[in-house]
């Protein structure tokens, strides 16, 4: 069984350092292909616009501090991203409400991320993700592969690795409307349940009640269910 431990503390750090950067490089592609509408807006139901690309699609079109309050006849608070699942090319006839209250039509074609602003607001997150997962790498290293810091030693190096996974998932739902929302949310209740399992063992194990024990217990359990259930959905639906 020591053997069997020895074993799996050496190889699952290497396949979930393999993992993450999968998950990055498949988020980079994601959204260096995804289509750009060239403006974004405050993460409230408002959708006041926050920034304008001077370079993208909605350039001269529209302003900051402006509000869209439809896309493609939909109330925007209702849309996660002008974009969506929509092909570069494609145009979106947005209802926009200037500073003044008055409503007007603009029509804006999507683009994909070509200027170097788009593209830096697109992938900046991921650099952020990637110090996480440089981070579990040194962990790794650090820790002895003794039996007494081997739970210690795998949930430092899962926590992160989960949060490389949910920035990752993040920055994808941020800009595409797909299952990556979905997944993230699985990926988020693990995370949670992780970061306490750590706290409980690093860096001096703490005793719960049984009661706690099996609750957090059951948390892990929702969480891979889940997971599971998302990832299911997701390969029926291809």
């Amino acid at each position: 069984m020591r053997k069997l431990g020895a074993t799996l503390s050496g190889v699952l750090p290497i396949v979930g350092a393999l993992l993450s950067l999968l998950t990055l490089l498949w988020s980079g592609y994601v959204l260096l292909r995804t289509p750009d509408a060239g403006f974004g807006t405050l993460p409230t139901s408002d959708s006041v616009v926050s920034w304008v690309d001077p370079s993208g699609p909605a350039a001269g079109k529209l302003t900051t501090g402006e509000r869209v309050v439809a896309v493609n006849g939909n109330p925007a608070n209702e849309v996660i991203d002008p974009s969506g699942t929509r092909q570069a090319g494609d145009v979106v006839v947005l209802a926009v409400e200037d500073l003044s209250g008055t409503v007007r039509e603009e029509r804006v074609r999507l683009a994909a991320p070509s200027t170097a602003y788009s593209v830096f607001w697109r992938i900046s997150r991921l650099a952020i993700a990637a110090t996480f997962l440089t981070s579990g790498i040194v962990i790794s290293s650090l820790f002895r592969s003794d039996a007494s810091e081997l739970r210690a030693r795998s949930l430092m190096i899962l926590f992160m690795y989960l949060i490389v996974a949910y920035i990752a998932l993040s920055s994808v739902g941020s800009a595409t409307n797909n299952q990556s929302s979905a997944l993230n949310l699985a990926v988020a209740l693990l995370l949670g349940v992780v970061s306490i399992d750590v706290h409980l063992w690093f860096p001096r194990r703490v005793i719960l009640p049984s009661s706690a024990a099996v609750a957090l217990g059951l948390w892990y359990v929702i969480s891979v269910v889940v997971g599971a259930g998302v990832i299911a959905s997701s390969l029926v639906a291809i």
